[in-house]
């Protein structure tokens, strides 16, 4: 059985844990910067890394599931210490900068492949994520320049066991796209609201905030 390490344990990395826990396709173990996510994973069920160095090394398949500040860091900080042949992607929405650290994988033999799956809810945290956060949703995935087919097949294979559906494309492609489709409306809706709820007394704010339903 395949062995993966899920990094971080908000909505998106717990939600994939739950659901991998669930269908047992994978041998799985957790690792998160917040010990209260951990916690709350271990409490759960999820089976979690004691020491991350030694979980890095032991794991064919590593997903990041942080912000994309944090997946860059991370990549810089631990590019040495995966095993030779593993697979590591992420789940973060802008991909060129993620897969620029690809070449710093080289020396440890590992691959980067880059991954945005088209799911989320307007929470947070781990006590918010679900099992079937993943069903129907599609997933980009953005390899680098040169890739093992072996190693796309691994994310591909990965996606479709947790629901997705698998859209291979290459980084800058993906950026131009989801700046128009998702970012650019994110956006315009935070102005939106904010227009409507800046510059008035609190009763006044309180009004037009609940005409903005939940």
């Amino acid at each position: 059985m395949r062995k993966i390490l899920i990094c971080g344990m908000g909505l998106l990395g717990g939600s994939l844990a739950k659901k991998i826990a669930a269908n047992g396709q994978y041998r799985l173990r957790v690792w998160s910067r917040s010990s209260a996510s951990l916690a709350a994973a271990a409490e759960w069920g999820v089976p979690v890394a004691a020491e991350l160095q030694e979980a890095l090394a032991d794991a064919d398949l590593i997903v990041l599931c942080m912000p994309i500040p944090a997946t860059i860091d991370f990549l810089k900080e631990h590019a040495n210490a995966f095993a030779p042949g593993a697979v590591v992607t992420d789940i973060g929405s802008l991909k060129q900068e993620v897969m620029a650290c690809a070449p710093l994988l080289e020396s440890s033999g590992a691959w980067l492949i880059g991954s945005h799956p088209m799911a989320g809810t307007e929470k947070s945290g781990f006590a918010n994520s679900f099992a079937s956060l993943y069903d129907n949703c599609d997933v980009f995935v953005t390899p680098p320049g040169a890739c093992p087919e072996a190693a796309l097949a691994e994310v591909s294979s990965f996606w479709k066991s947790v629901g997705g559906t698998v859209r291979r494309i290459d980084a800058a492609t993906h950026d131009a796209l989801v700046a128009r489709t998702s970012h650019l409306l994110h956006v315009l809706a935070s102005a939106l609201t904010l227009s409507i709820l800046s510059g008035r007394g609190e009763a006044d704010k309180l009004l037009h905030f609940a005409g903005c339903a939940t």
